[in-house]
């Protein structure tokens, strides 16, 4: 792919990025994105040198939090816009993000998720989660109360339909006779999984992922939570997941902006069903990346410290700013951020 010119970003130079960062490319938004524009984001995140795009995953648009702001129900299917992006792409990694793996069969998903690392000759990420919206649940006919367990029989069954020649598999949810899947993907032995949660999903990332990723955690929960816990499961298990910090990243010089229009936005991304309430007014920058580049990279170090090993960031307020903007901010990112780490 060539690259877009550098006037494009306002960059005087290409600057390579560190690998700890991946960037949520949003297949929603205010306006409803075009796949035009969300084409741009992730030409613009490998451009930069970022590590990683992240698309998240829903059936439908939730009703509530932010989403009711955007005032339209489009959603794109991000299965669907991985593969596409996958062959507009190079070198950046494609991830989906948080897959509601009891929303269709294991094995579509294997066969799906496989074909995105086909695309991307060995580029993908599977990122999954047990899902927390009743109404997609309520679409396809499946239980929301026994979401936990067909997950983990899925990720049993994914790792066997990606590493072997025939499957023969007997659980409580799924029977499969001898089923064979091919195309294998290209990574072996299987592409990383990474699965969203919290202290719930440490068994199931200790057992299966590559990385655990949780939302906008705190510092003492990264060092005194996360990492030790995930650690400890993971000695039990053999294996190493790490963890991977989500959260929102707003780089600004200007404070008067940054108080006036970026801290409002932040607030209400981290609101989710009352989120703040009872937590000091310092918390949203305690858990974004947000402010002066120094403040921002100092507290990067702070978590890298703590034991984070990666950063998957929104500089987009989950979907109410344009593309624009996002551009603009993961520029800021790349050049003044990181280099300060």
């Amino acid at each position: 792919m060539q690259s877009p010119p550098e006037s494009t970003f306002g960059l005087s130079a290409l600057k390579k990025a560190s690998d700890k960062f991946g960037v949520y490319v949003f297949p929603w938004g205010s306006p409803p994105p075009s796949f035009k524009d969300f084409a741009r984001v992730v030409e613009a995140a490998e451009f930069l040198g970022l590590d990683s795009v992240h698309i998240p995953y829903h059936l439908t648009l939730p009703t509530g939090w932010i989403f009711r702001d955007f005032g339209n129900r489009c959603i794109h299917d991000a299965v669907t816009l991985a593969a596409a992006v996958a062959a507009r792409t190079s070198r950046i990694k494609i991830g989906l993000n948080a897959v509601v793996l009891p929303l269709a069969h294991p094995y579509l998903w294997a066969k799906s998720l496989s074909t995105i690392d086909v695309i991307s000759e060995g580029r993908s990420i599977a990122g999954v989660a047990i899902g927390w919206w009743d109404q997609e649940f309520d679409i396809v006919g499946v239980d929301i109360r026994k979401r936990a367990a067909i997950t983990d029989e899925q990720l049993e069954i994914l790792s066997q339909l990606w590493t072997k020649e025939k499957v023969t598999y007997h659980g409580r949810f799924y029977d499969l006779e001898a089923v064979e899947l091919e195309p294998k993907p290209l990574q072996k032995p299987h592409p990383p999984i990474w699965i969203g949660g919290g202290y719930r999903s440490v068994p199931r990332a200790s057992k299966y992922a590559d990385f655990l990723m949780p939302e906008t955690p705190t510092l003492q929960e990264i060092r005194d939570e996360y990492v030790p816990k995930l650690r400890e499961a993971g000695r039990k298990e053999g294996r190493d997941a790490r963890v991977a910090v989500f959260t929102y990243a707003a780089v600004e010089k200007d404070p008067t902006r940054f108080e006036g229009s970026m801290l409002p936005k932040l607030r209400k991304c981290l609101d989710f069903d009352g989120s703040l309430q009872g937590k000091p007014p310092s918390f949203v920058r305690d858990v974004t990346f947000s402010g002066f580049p120094e403040e921002c990279a100092e507290k990067i170090g702070s978590f890298l410290d703590a034991g984070a090993s990666y950063f998957v960031l929104d500089f987009q307020f989950h979907g109410l700013a344009s593309v624009d903007y996002a551009i603009e901010q993961m520029s800021l990112f790349a050049n003044e951020v990181i280099p300060s780490l």
